[in-house]
């Protein structure tokens, strides 16, 4: 019984350990109904590692690999409303963050890095 109570112990502290470290380095999973501009804009580029977005985001829908870059997708909706947000490692750090909808007008695009520079 002592046994499975540091168990349960160490799972409490080792998720408070992780949600405190995530803490000053704010990333929120995105839904349906995110605002893709202010979304982007509050990323926190260089600071997360792929292990702390994904304790965030998930499990993507998508992984890739290219040119020493890491590249995890994840899609929101269907069809006209299928928005997707693309999260770009480097280095083992966020680096960009895209995102892209199939909308009926031709859909938009745009970028966490893009958007960092404009300010």
């Amino acid at each position: 019984m002592v046994g499975f109570r540091r168990l349960i112990a160490c799972g409490v502290l080792g998720a408070l350990v992780t949600f405190s470290a995530l803490a000053d380095k704010p990333l929120a999973k995105p839904t349906i109904l995110t605002n893709p501009l202010k979304y982007l804009k509050s990323v926190p580029l260089g600071q997360l590692t792929m292990d702390e977005a994904m304790a965030v985001l998930g499990l993507p829908d998508k992984t890739s690999e290219v040119g020493g870059k890491t590249y995890l997708s994840f899609e929101l909706g269907e069809g006209y409303g299928k928005r997707e947000f693309v999260y770009e490692f480097s280095d083992g750090k966020l680096t960009d963050v895209r995102y892209h909808d199939s909308g009926p007008y031709n859909g938009s695009a745009a970028s966490a890095l893009q958007s960092d520079k404009k300010q």
